[in-house]
């Protein structure tokens, strides 16, 4: 198995994120169909600051993106044929040299695994609530 690094996203990795973004959406069959089939990267992550995780062959791996002023987490993408090799564990720890505690971000319940792995690193459930996305649960992690 090659090795990955974590770096801010550059100009060029647009088009590859945005095709892991849709196809980790297109998967996600706990979201409504319209939000599975028209995730458009550029438009929900405007302003956010994106890290890249990236092979040492330049294919991309997986992506975090976070709102800053708010230190939430937005959105946590891994390509499926490299979950559990500590990708996106490596992708929010990246985030402790910049992001000020206590991190945020919404999960819908649908998303077992993705519950799974946030508990596993010690974020906690704070409320339920919905959108027109759907329900979510507001986890909160702070060391």
């Amino acid at each position: 198995m090659s090795s990955f690094a974590i770096r801010r996203a550059l100009p060029a990795d647009a088009l590859p994120l945005q095709r892991l973004f849709h196809d980790c959406r297109a998967r996600a069959d706990w979201l409504p169909t319209k939000v599975r089939f028209e995730a458009n990267l550029v438009e929900e992550s405007k302003g956010e600051t994106i890290l890249v995780a990236i092979e040492d062959s330049g294919e991309v791996l997986g992506f975090v993106s976070v709102w800053e002023p708010e230190s939430f987490v937005h959105h946590l993408y891994v390509r499926p044929d490299r979950m559990r090799i500590g990708i996106g564990r490596a992708l929010l720890h990246s985030l402790k040299d910049f992001l000020p505690f206590p991190w945020r971000l919404k999960c819908p319940p649908g998303n077992v695994a993705a519950l799974a792995f946030y508990a596993r690193l010690g974020w906690r459930q704070i409320r339920a609530g919905g959108s027109e996305w759907g329900p979510y649960f507001l986890l909160e992690y702070g060391e």
